[in-house]
């Protein structure tokens, strides 16, 4: 059986659902075995030897990938460059459709190019907005961000963007790149 490891760093927790969501799937698929783990400072040791492919969840606040993850990334790169890795961008521009894909790839380049890790894959997903847990200052900040941008500003109440559809369609992939299931026709004879 297949070990996969899928380790997040998290400001509100939404990146932390999203890889509890991603290894709920990839269970139920029941080939892989799959261990979650947070990130606090960068600095965790993990056994990544011990592990077939890993998944990196970080989301992006004020331009930048949260710091545990980057250190993370650029303290391991060298163990992440010889192994089937994948690189998680979790960014509130990714709910704009084409623009937003454009914007965000430019992040994720950004952090893999500072971290000198090549990641197998990247993917962006779109976050969530939880303006109920944001300190004053971060909440009149991304208000402000968001009214730029034409998004959701009402504070008083939160707002997901992630599309969790598209997250268990990477899973199904995810599993069948590590399992090397060839991809299924869509044709049905």
């Amino acid at each position: 059986m297949k070990k996969l490891l899928l380790i997040y760093a998290s400001y509100d927790g939404h990146s932390g659902k999203i890889s509890r969501h991603v290894s709920q799937h990839l269970q139920s698929l029941a080939q892989v075995q799959v261990d979650v783990a947070e990130l606090k400072d960068g600095s965790e040791e993990f056994r990544l030897e011990n592990y077939d492919s890993v998944f990196i969840c970080a989301p992006i606040r004020y331009g930048f990938h949260l710091s545990p993850a980057a250190v993370f990334a650029k303290r391991q790169h060298h163990r992440l460059n010889t192994m089937h890795s994948i690189f998680c961008s979790v960014c509130l521009t990714a709910r704009k459709g084409e623009k937003g894909k454009k914007t965000s790839q430019k992040y994720i380049t950004k952090f893999l190019d500072k971290a000198n890790w090549r990641a197998t894959s990247a993917l962006s997903v779109a976050g969530a907005l939880y303006y109920s847990k944001y300190t004053w200052y971060d909440k009149m900040m991304i208000r402000f961000i968001m009214w730029l941008t034409k998004g959701d500003t009402d504070t008083s109440q939160d707002y997901c963007y992630t599309d969790w559809k598209q997250l268990e369609s990477f899973a199904q992939s995810w599993q069948d790149t590590i399992l090397e299931k060839p991809l299924q026709s869509a044709l049905i004879k």
